[in-house]
């Protein structure tokens, strides 16, 4: 199971615990990453790792990637996301067309795409 604690000392930072790491996030977006930008971030972290899964077992040579991605804000139905865009840019290196339809549907195995994908239950409590 994967778990996180964000803790909340008053103001708008929060400071984010996992078991791999820590870090803050600023729901104002003064002093750090913002939550939507952190939401996409993941995105864009997870697909990186499957693009250089995928280059590992391709056996293409890919020294440096980089991955945008940006979104839609929308009110509809509640703020959120509406559409989100992401870009891959193999900073030079080629891969034929097949390879890089290949490489797309790779990178949507990422678990963050997944989720994004199939709007998981999200269970709220007070504890």
């Amino acid at each position: 199971m994967y778990k996180v604690q964000v803790k909340n000392k008053g103001g708008s930072d929060v400071h984010v615990k996992s078991p791999s790491g820590e870090f803050t996030v600023d729901t104002d977006a003064k002093t750090a990453v913002a939550p939507l930008d952190a939401l996409l971030a993941a995105l864009g972290s997870c697909m990186s790792f499957y693009i250089r899964k995928f280059a590992k077992s391709a056996n293409i040579q890919m020294d440096l990637f980089t991955v945008d991605v940006e979104a839609d804000l929308v009110s509809d139905k509640g703020y959120r996301f509406k559409d989100i865009r992401v870009s891959i840019d193999l900073d030079g290196t080629v891969i034929d067309d097949i390879k890089k339809q290949s490489l797309i549907q790779f990178v949507k195995n990422c678990p963050v795409h997944n989720t994004l994908r199939n709007a998981p239950e999200i269970d709220i409590k007070i504890a």
